[in-house]
């Protein structure tokens, strides 16, 4: 979890809160939330759809076990798909500089990078970041 914004859950309290967080967040209309699970069923990822600013904005994140096998590639594409069904016209991004892997796959599904700069990713954790967009065929 390197490059996320948050560190990993201490607790299985402190992972309920973040999904009860979720669950809030999509009945309010403000994110889309996908799991990823392994053909036995089991958690290896996430995918997000942030809808709380003006636009929508793509998240992912996978256990190192999954890198490299087109998880990624695959979950992202049907969000972005998602977000064309939506009606939404233009998909954004950020990464955390130094991302490579999600750079790549970033290029690969089709965005640009825009910008670089500071962002505050919690209160008083600041990290240099890529931003990225993808605007609907």
């Amino acid at each position: 979890m390197r490059h996320w914004d948050w560190p990993a859950d201490a607790t299985v309290e402190a992972t309920q809160g973040v999904a009860n967080g979720m669950r809030a967040q999509m009945a309010a209309g403000e994110a889309h939330y996908w799991t990823a699970r392994n053909a036995n069923g089991g958690f290896v990822g996430l995918f997000d759809l942030d809808l709380s600013g003006d636009g929508a904005d793509l998240g992912f994140m996978l256990a190192r076990a999954c890198w490299g096998t087109g998880l990624a590639f695959e979950g992202a594409s049907a969000v972005i798909a998602r977000t064309w069904a939506l009606g939404i016209r233009r998909l954004t991004a950020r990464i955390h500089v130094g991302n490579d892997r999600s750079a790549r796959l970033l290029a690969r599904l089709g965005f640009g990078e825009t910008h670089r700069g500071l962002v505050e990713i919690r209160p008083g954790v600041m990290r240099d970041c890529v931003f990225f967009t993808l605007d609907r065929p």
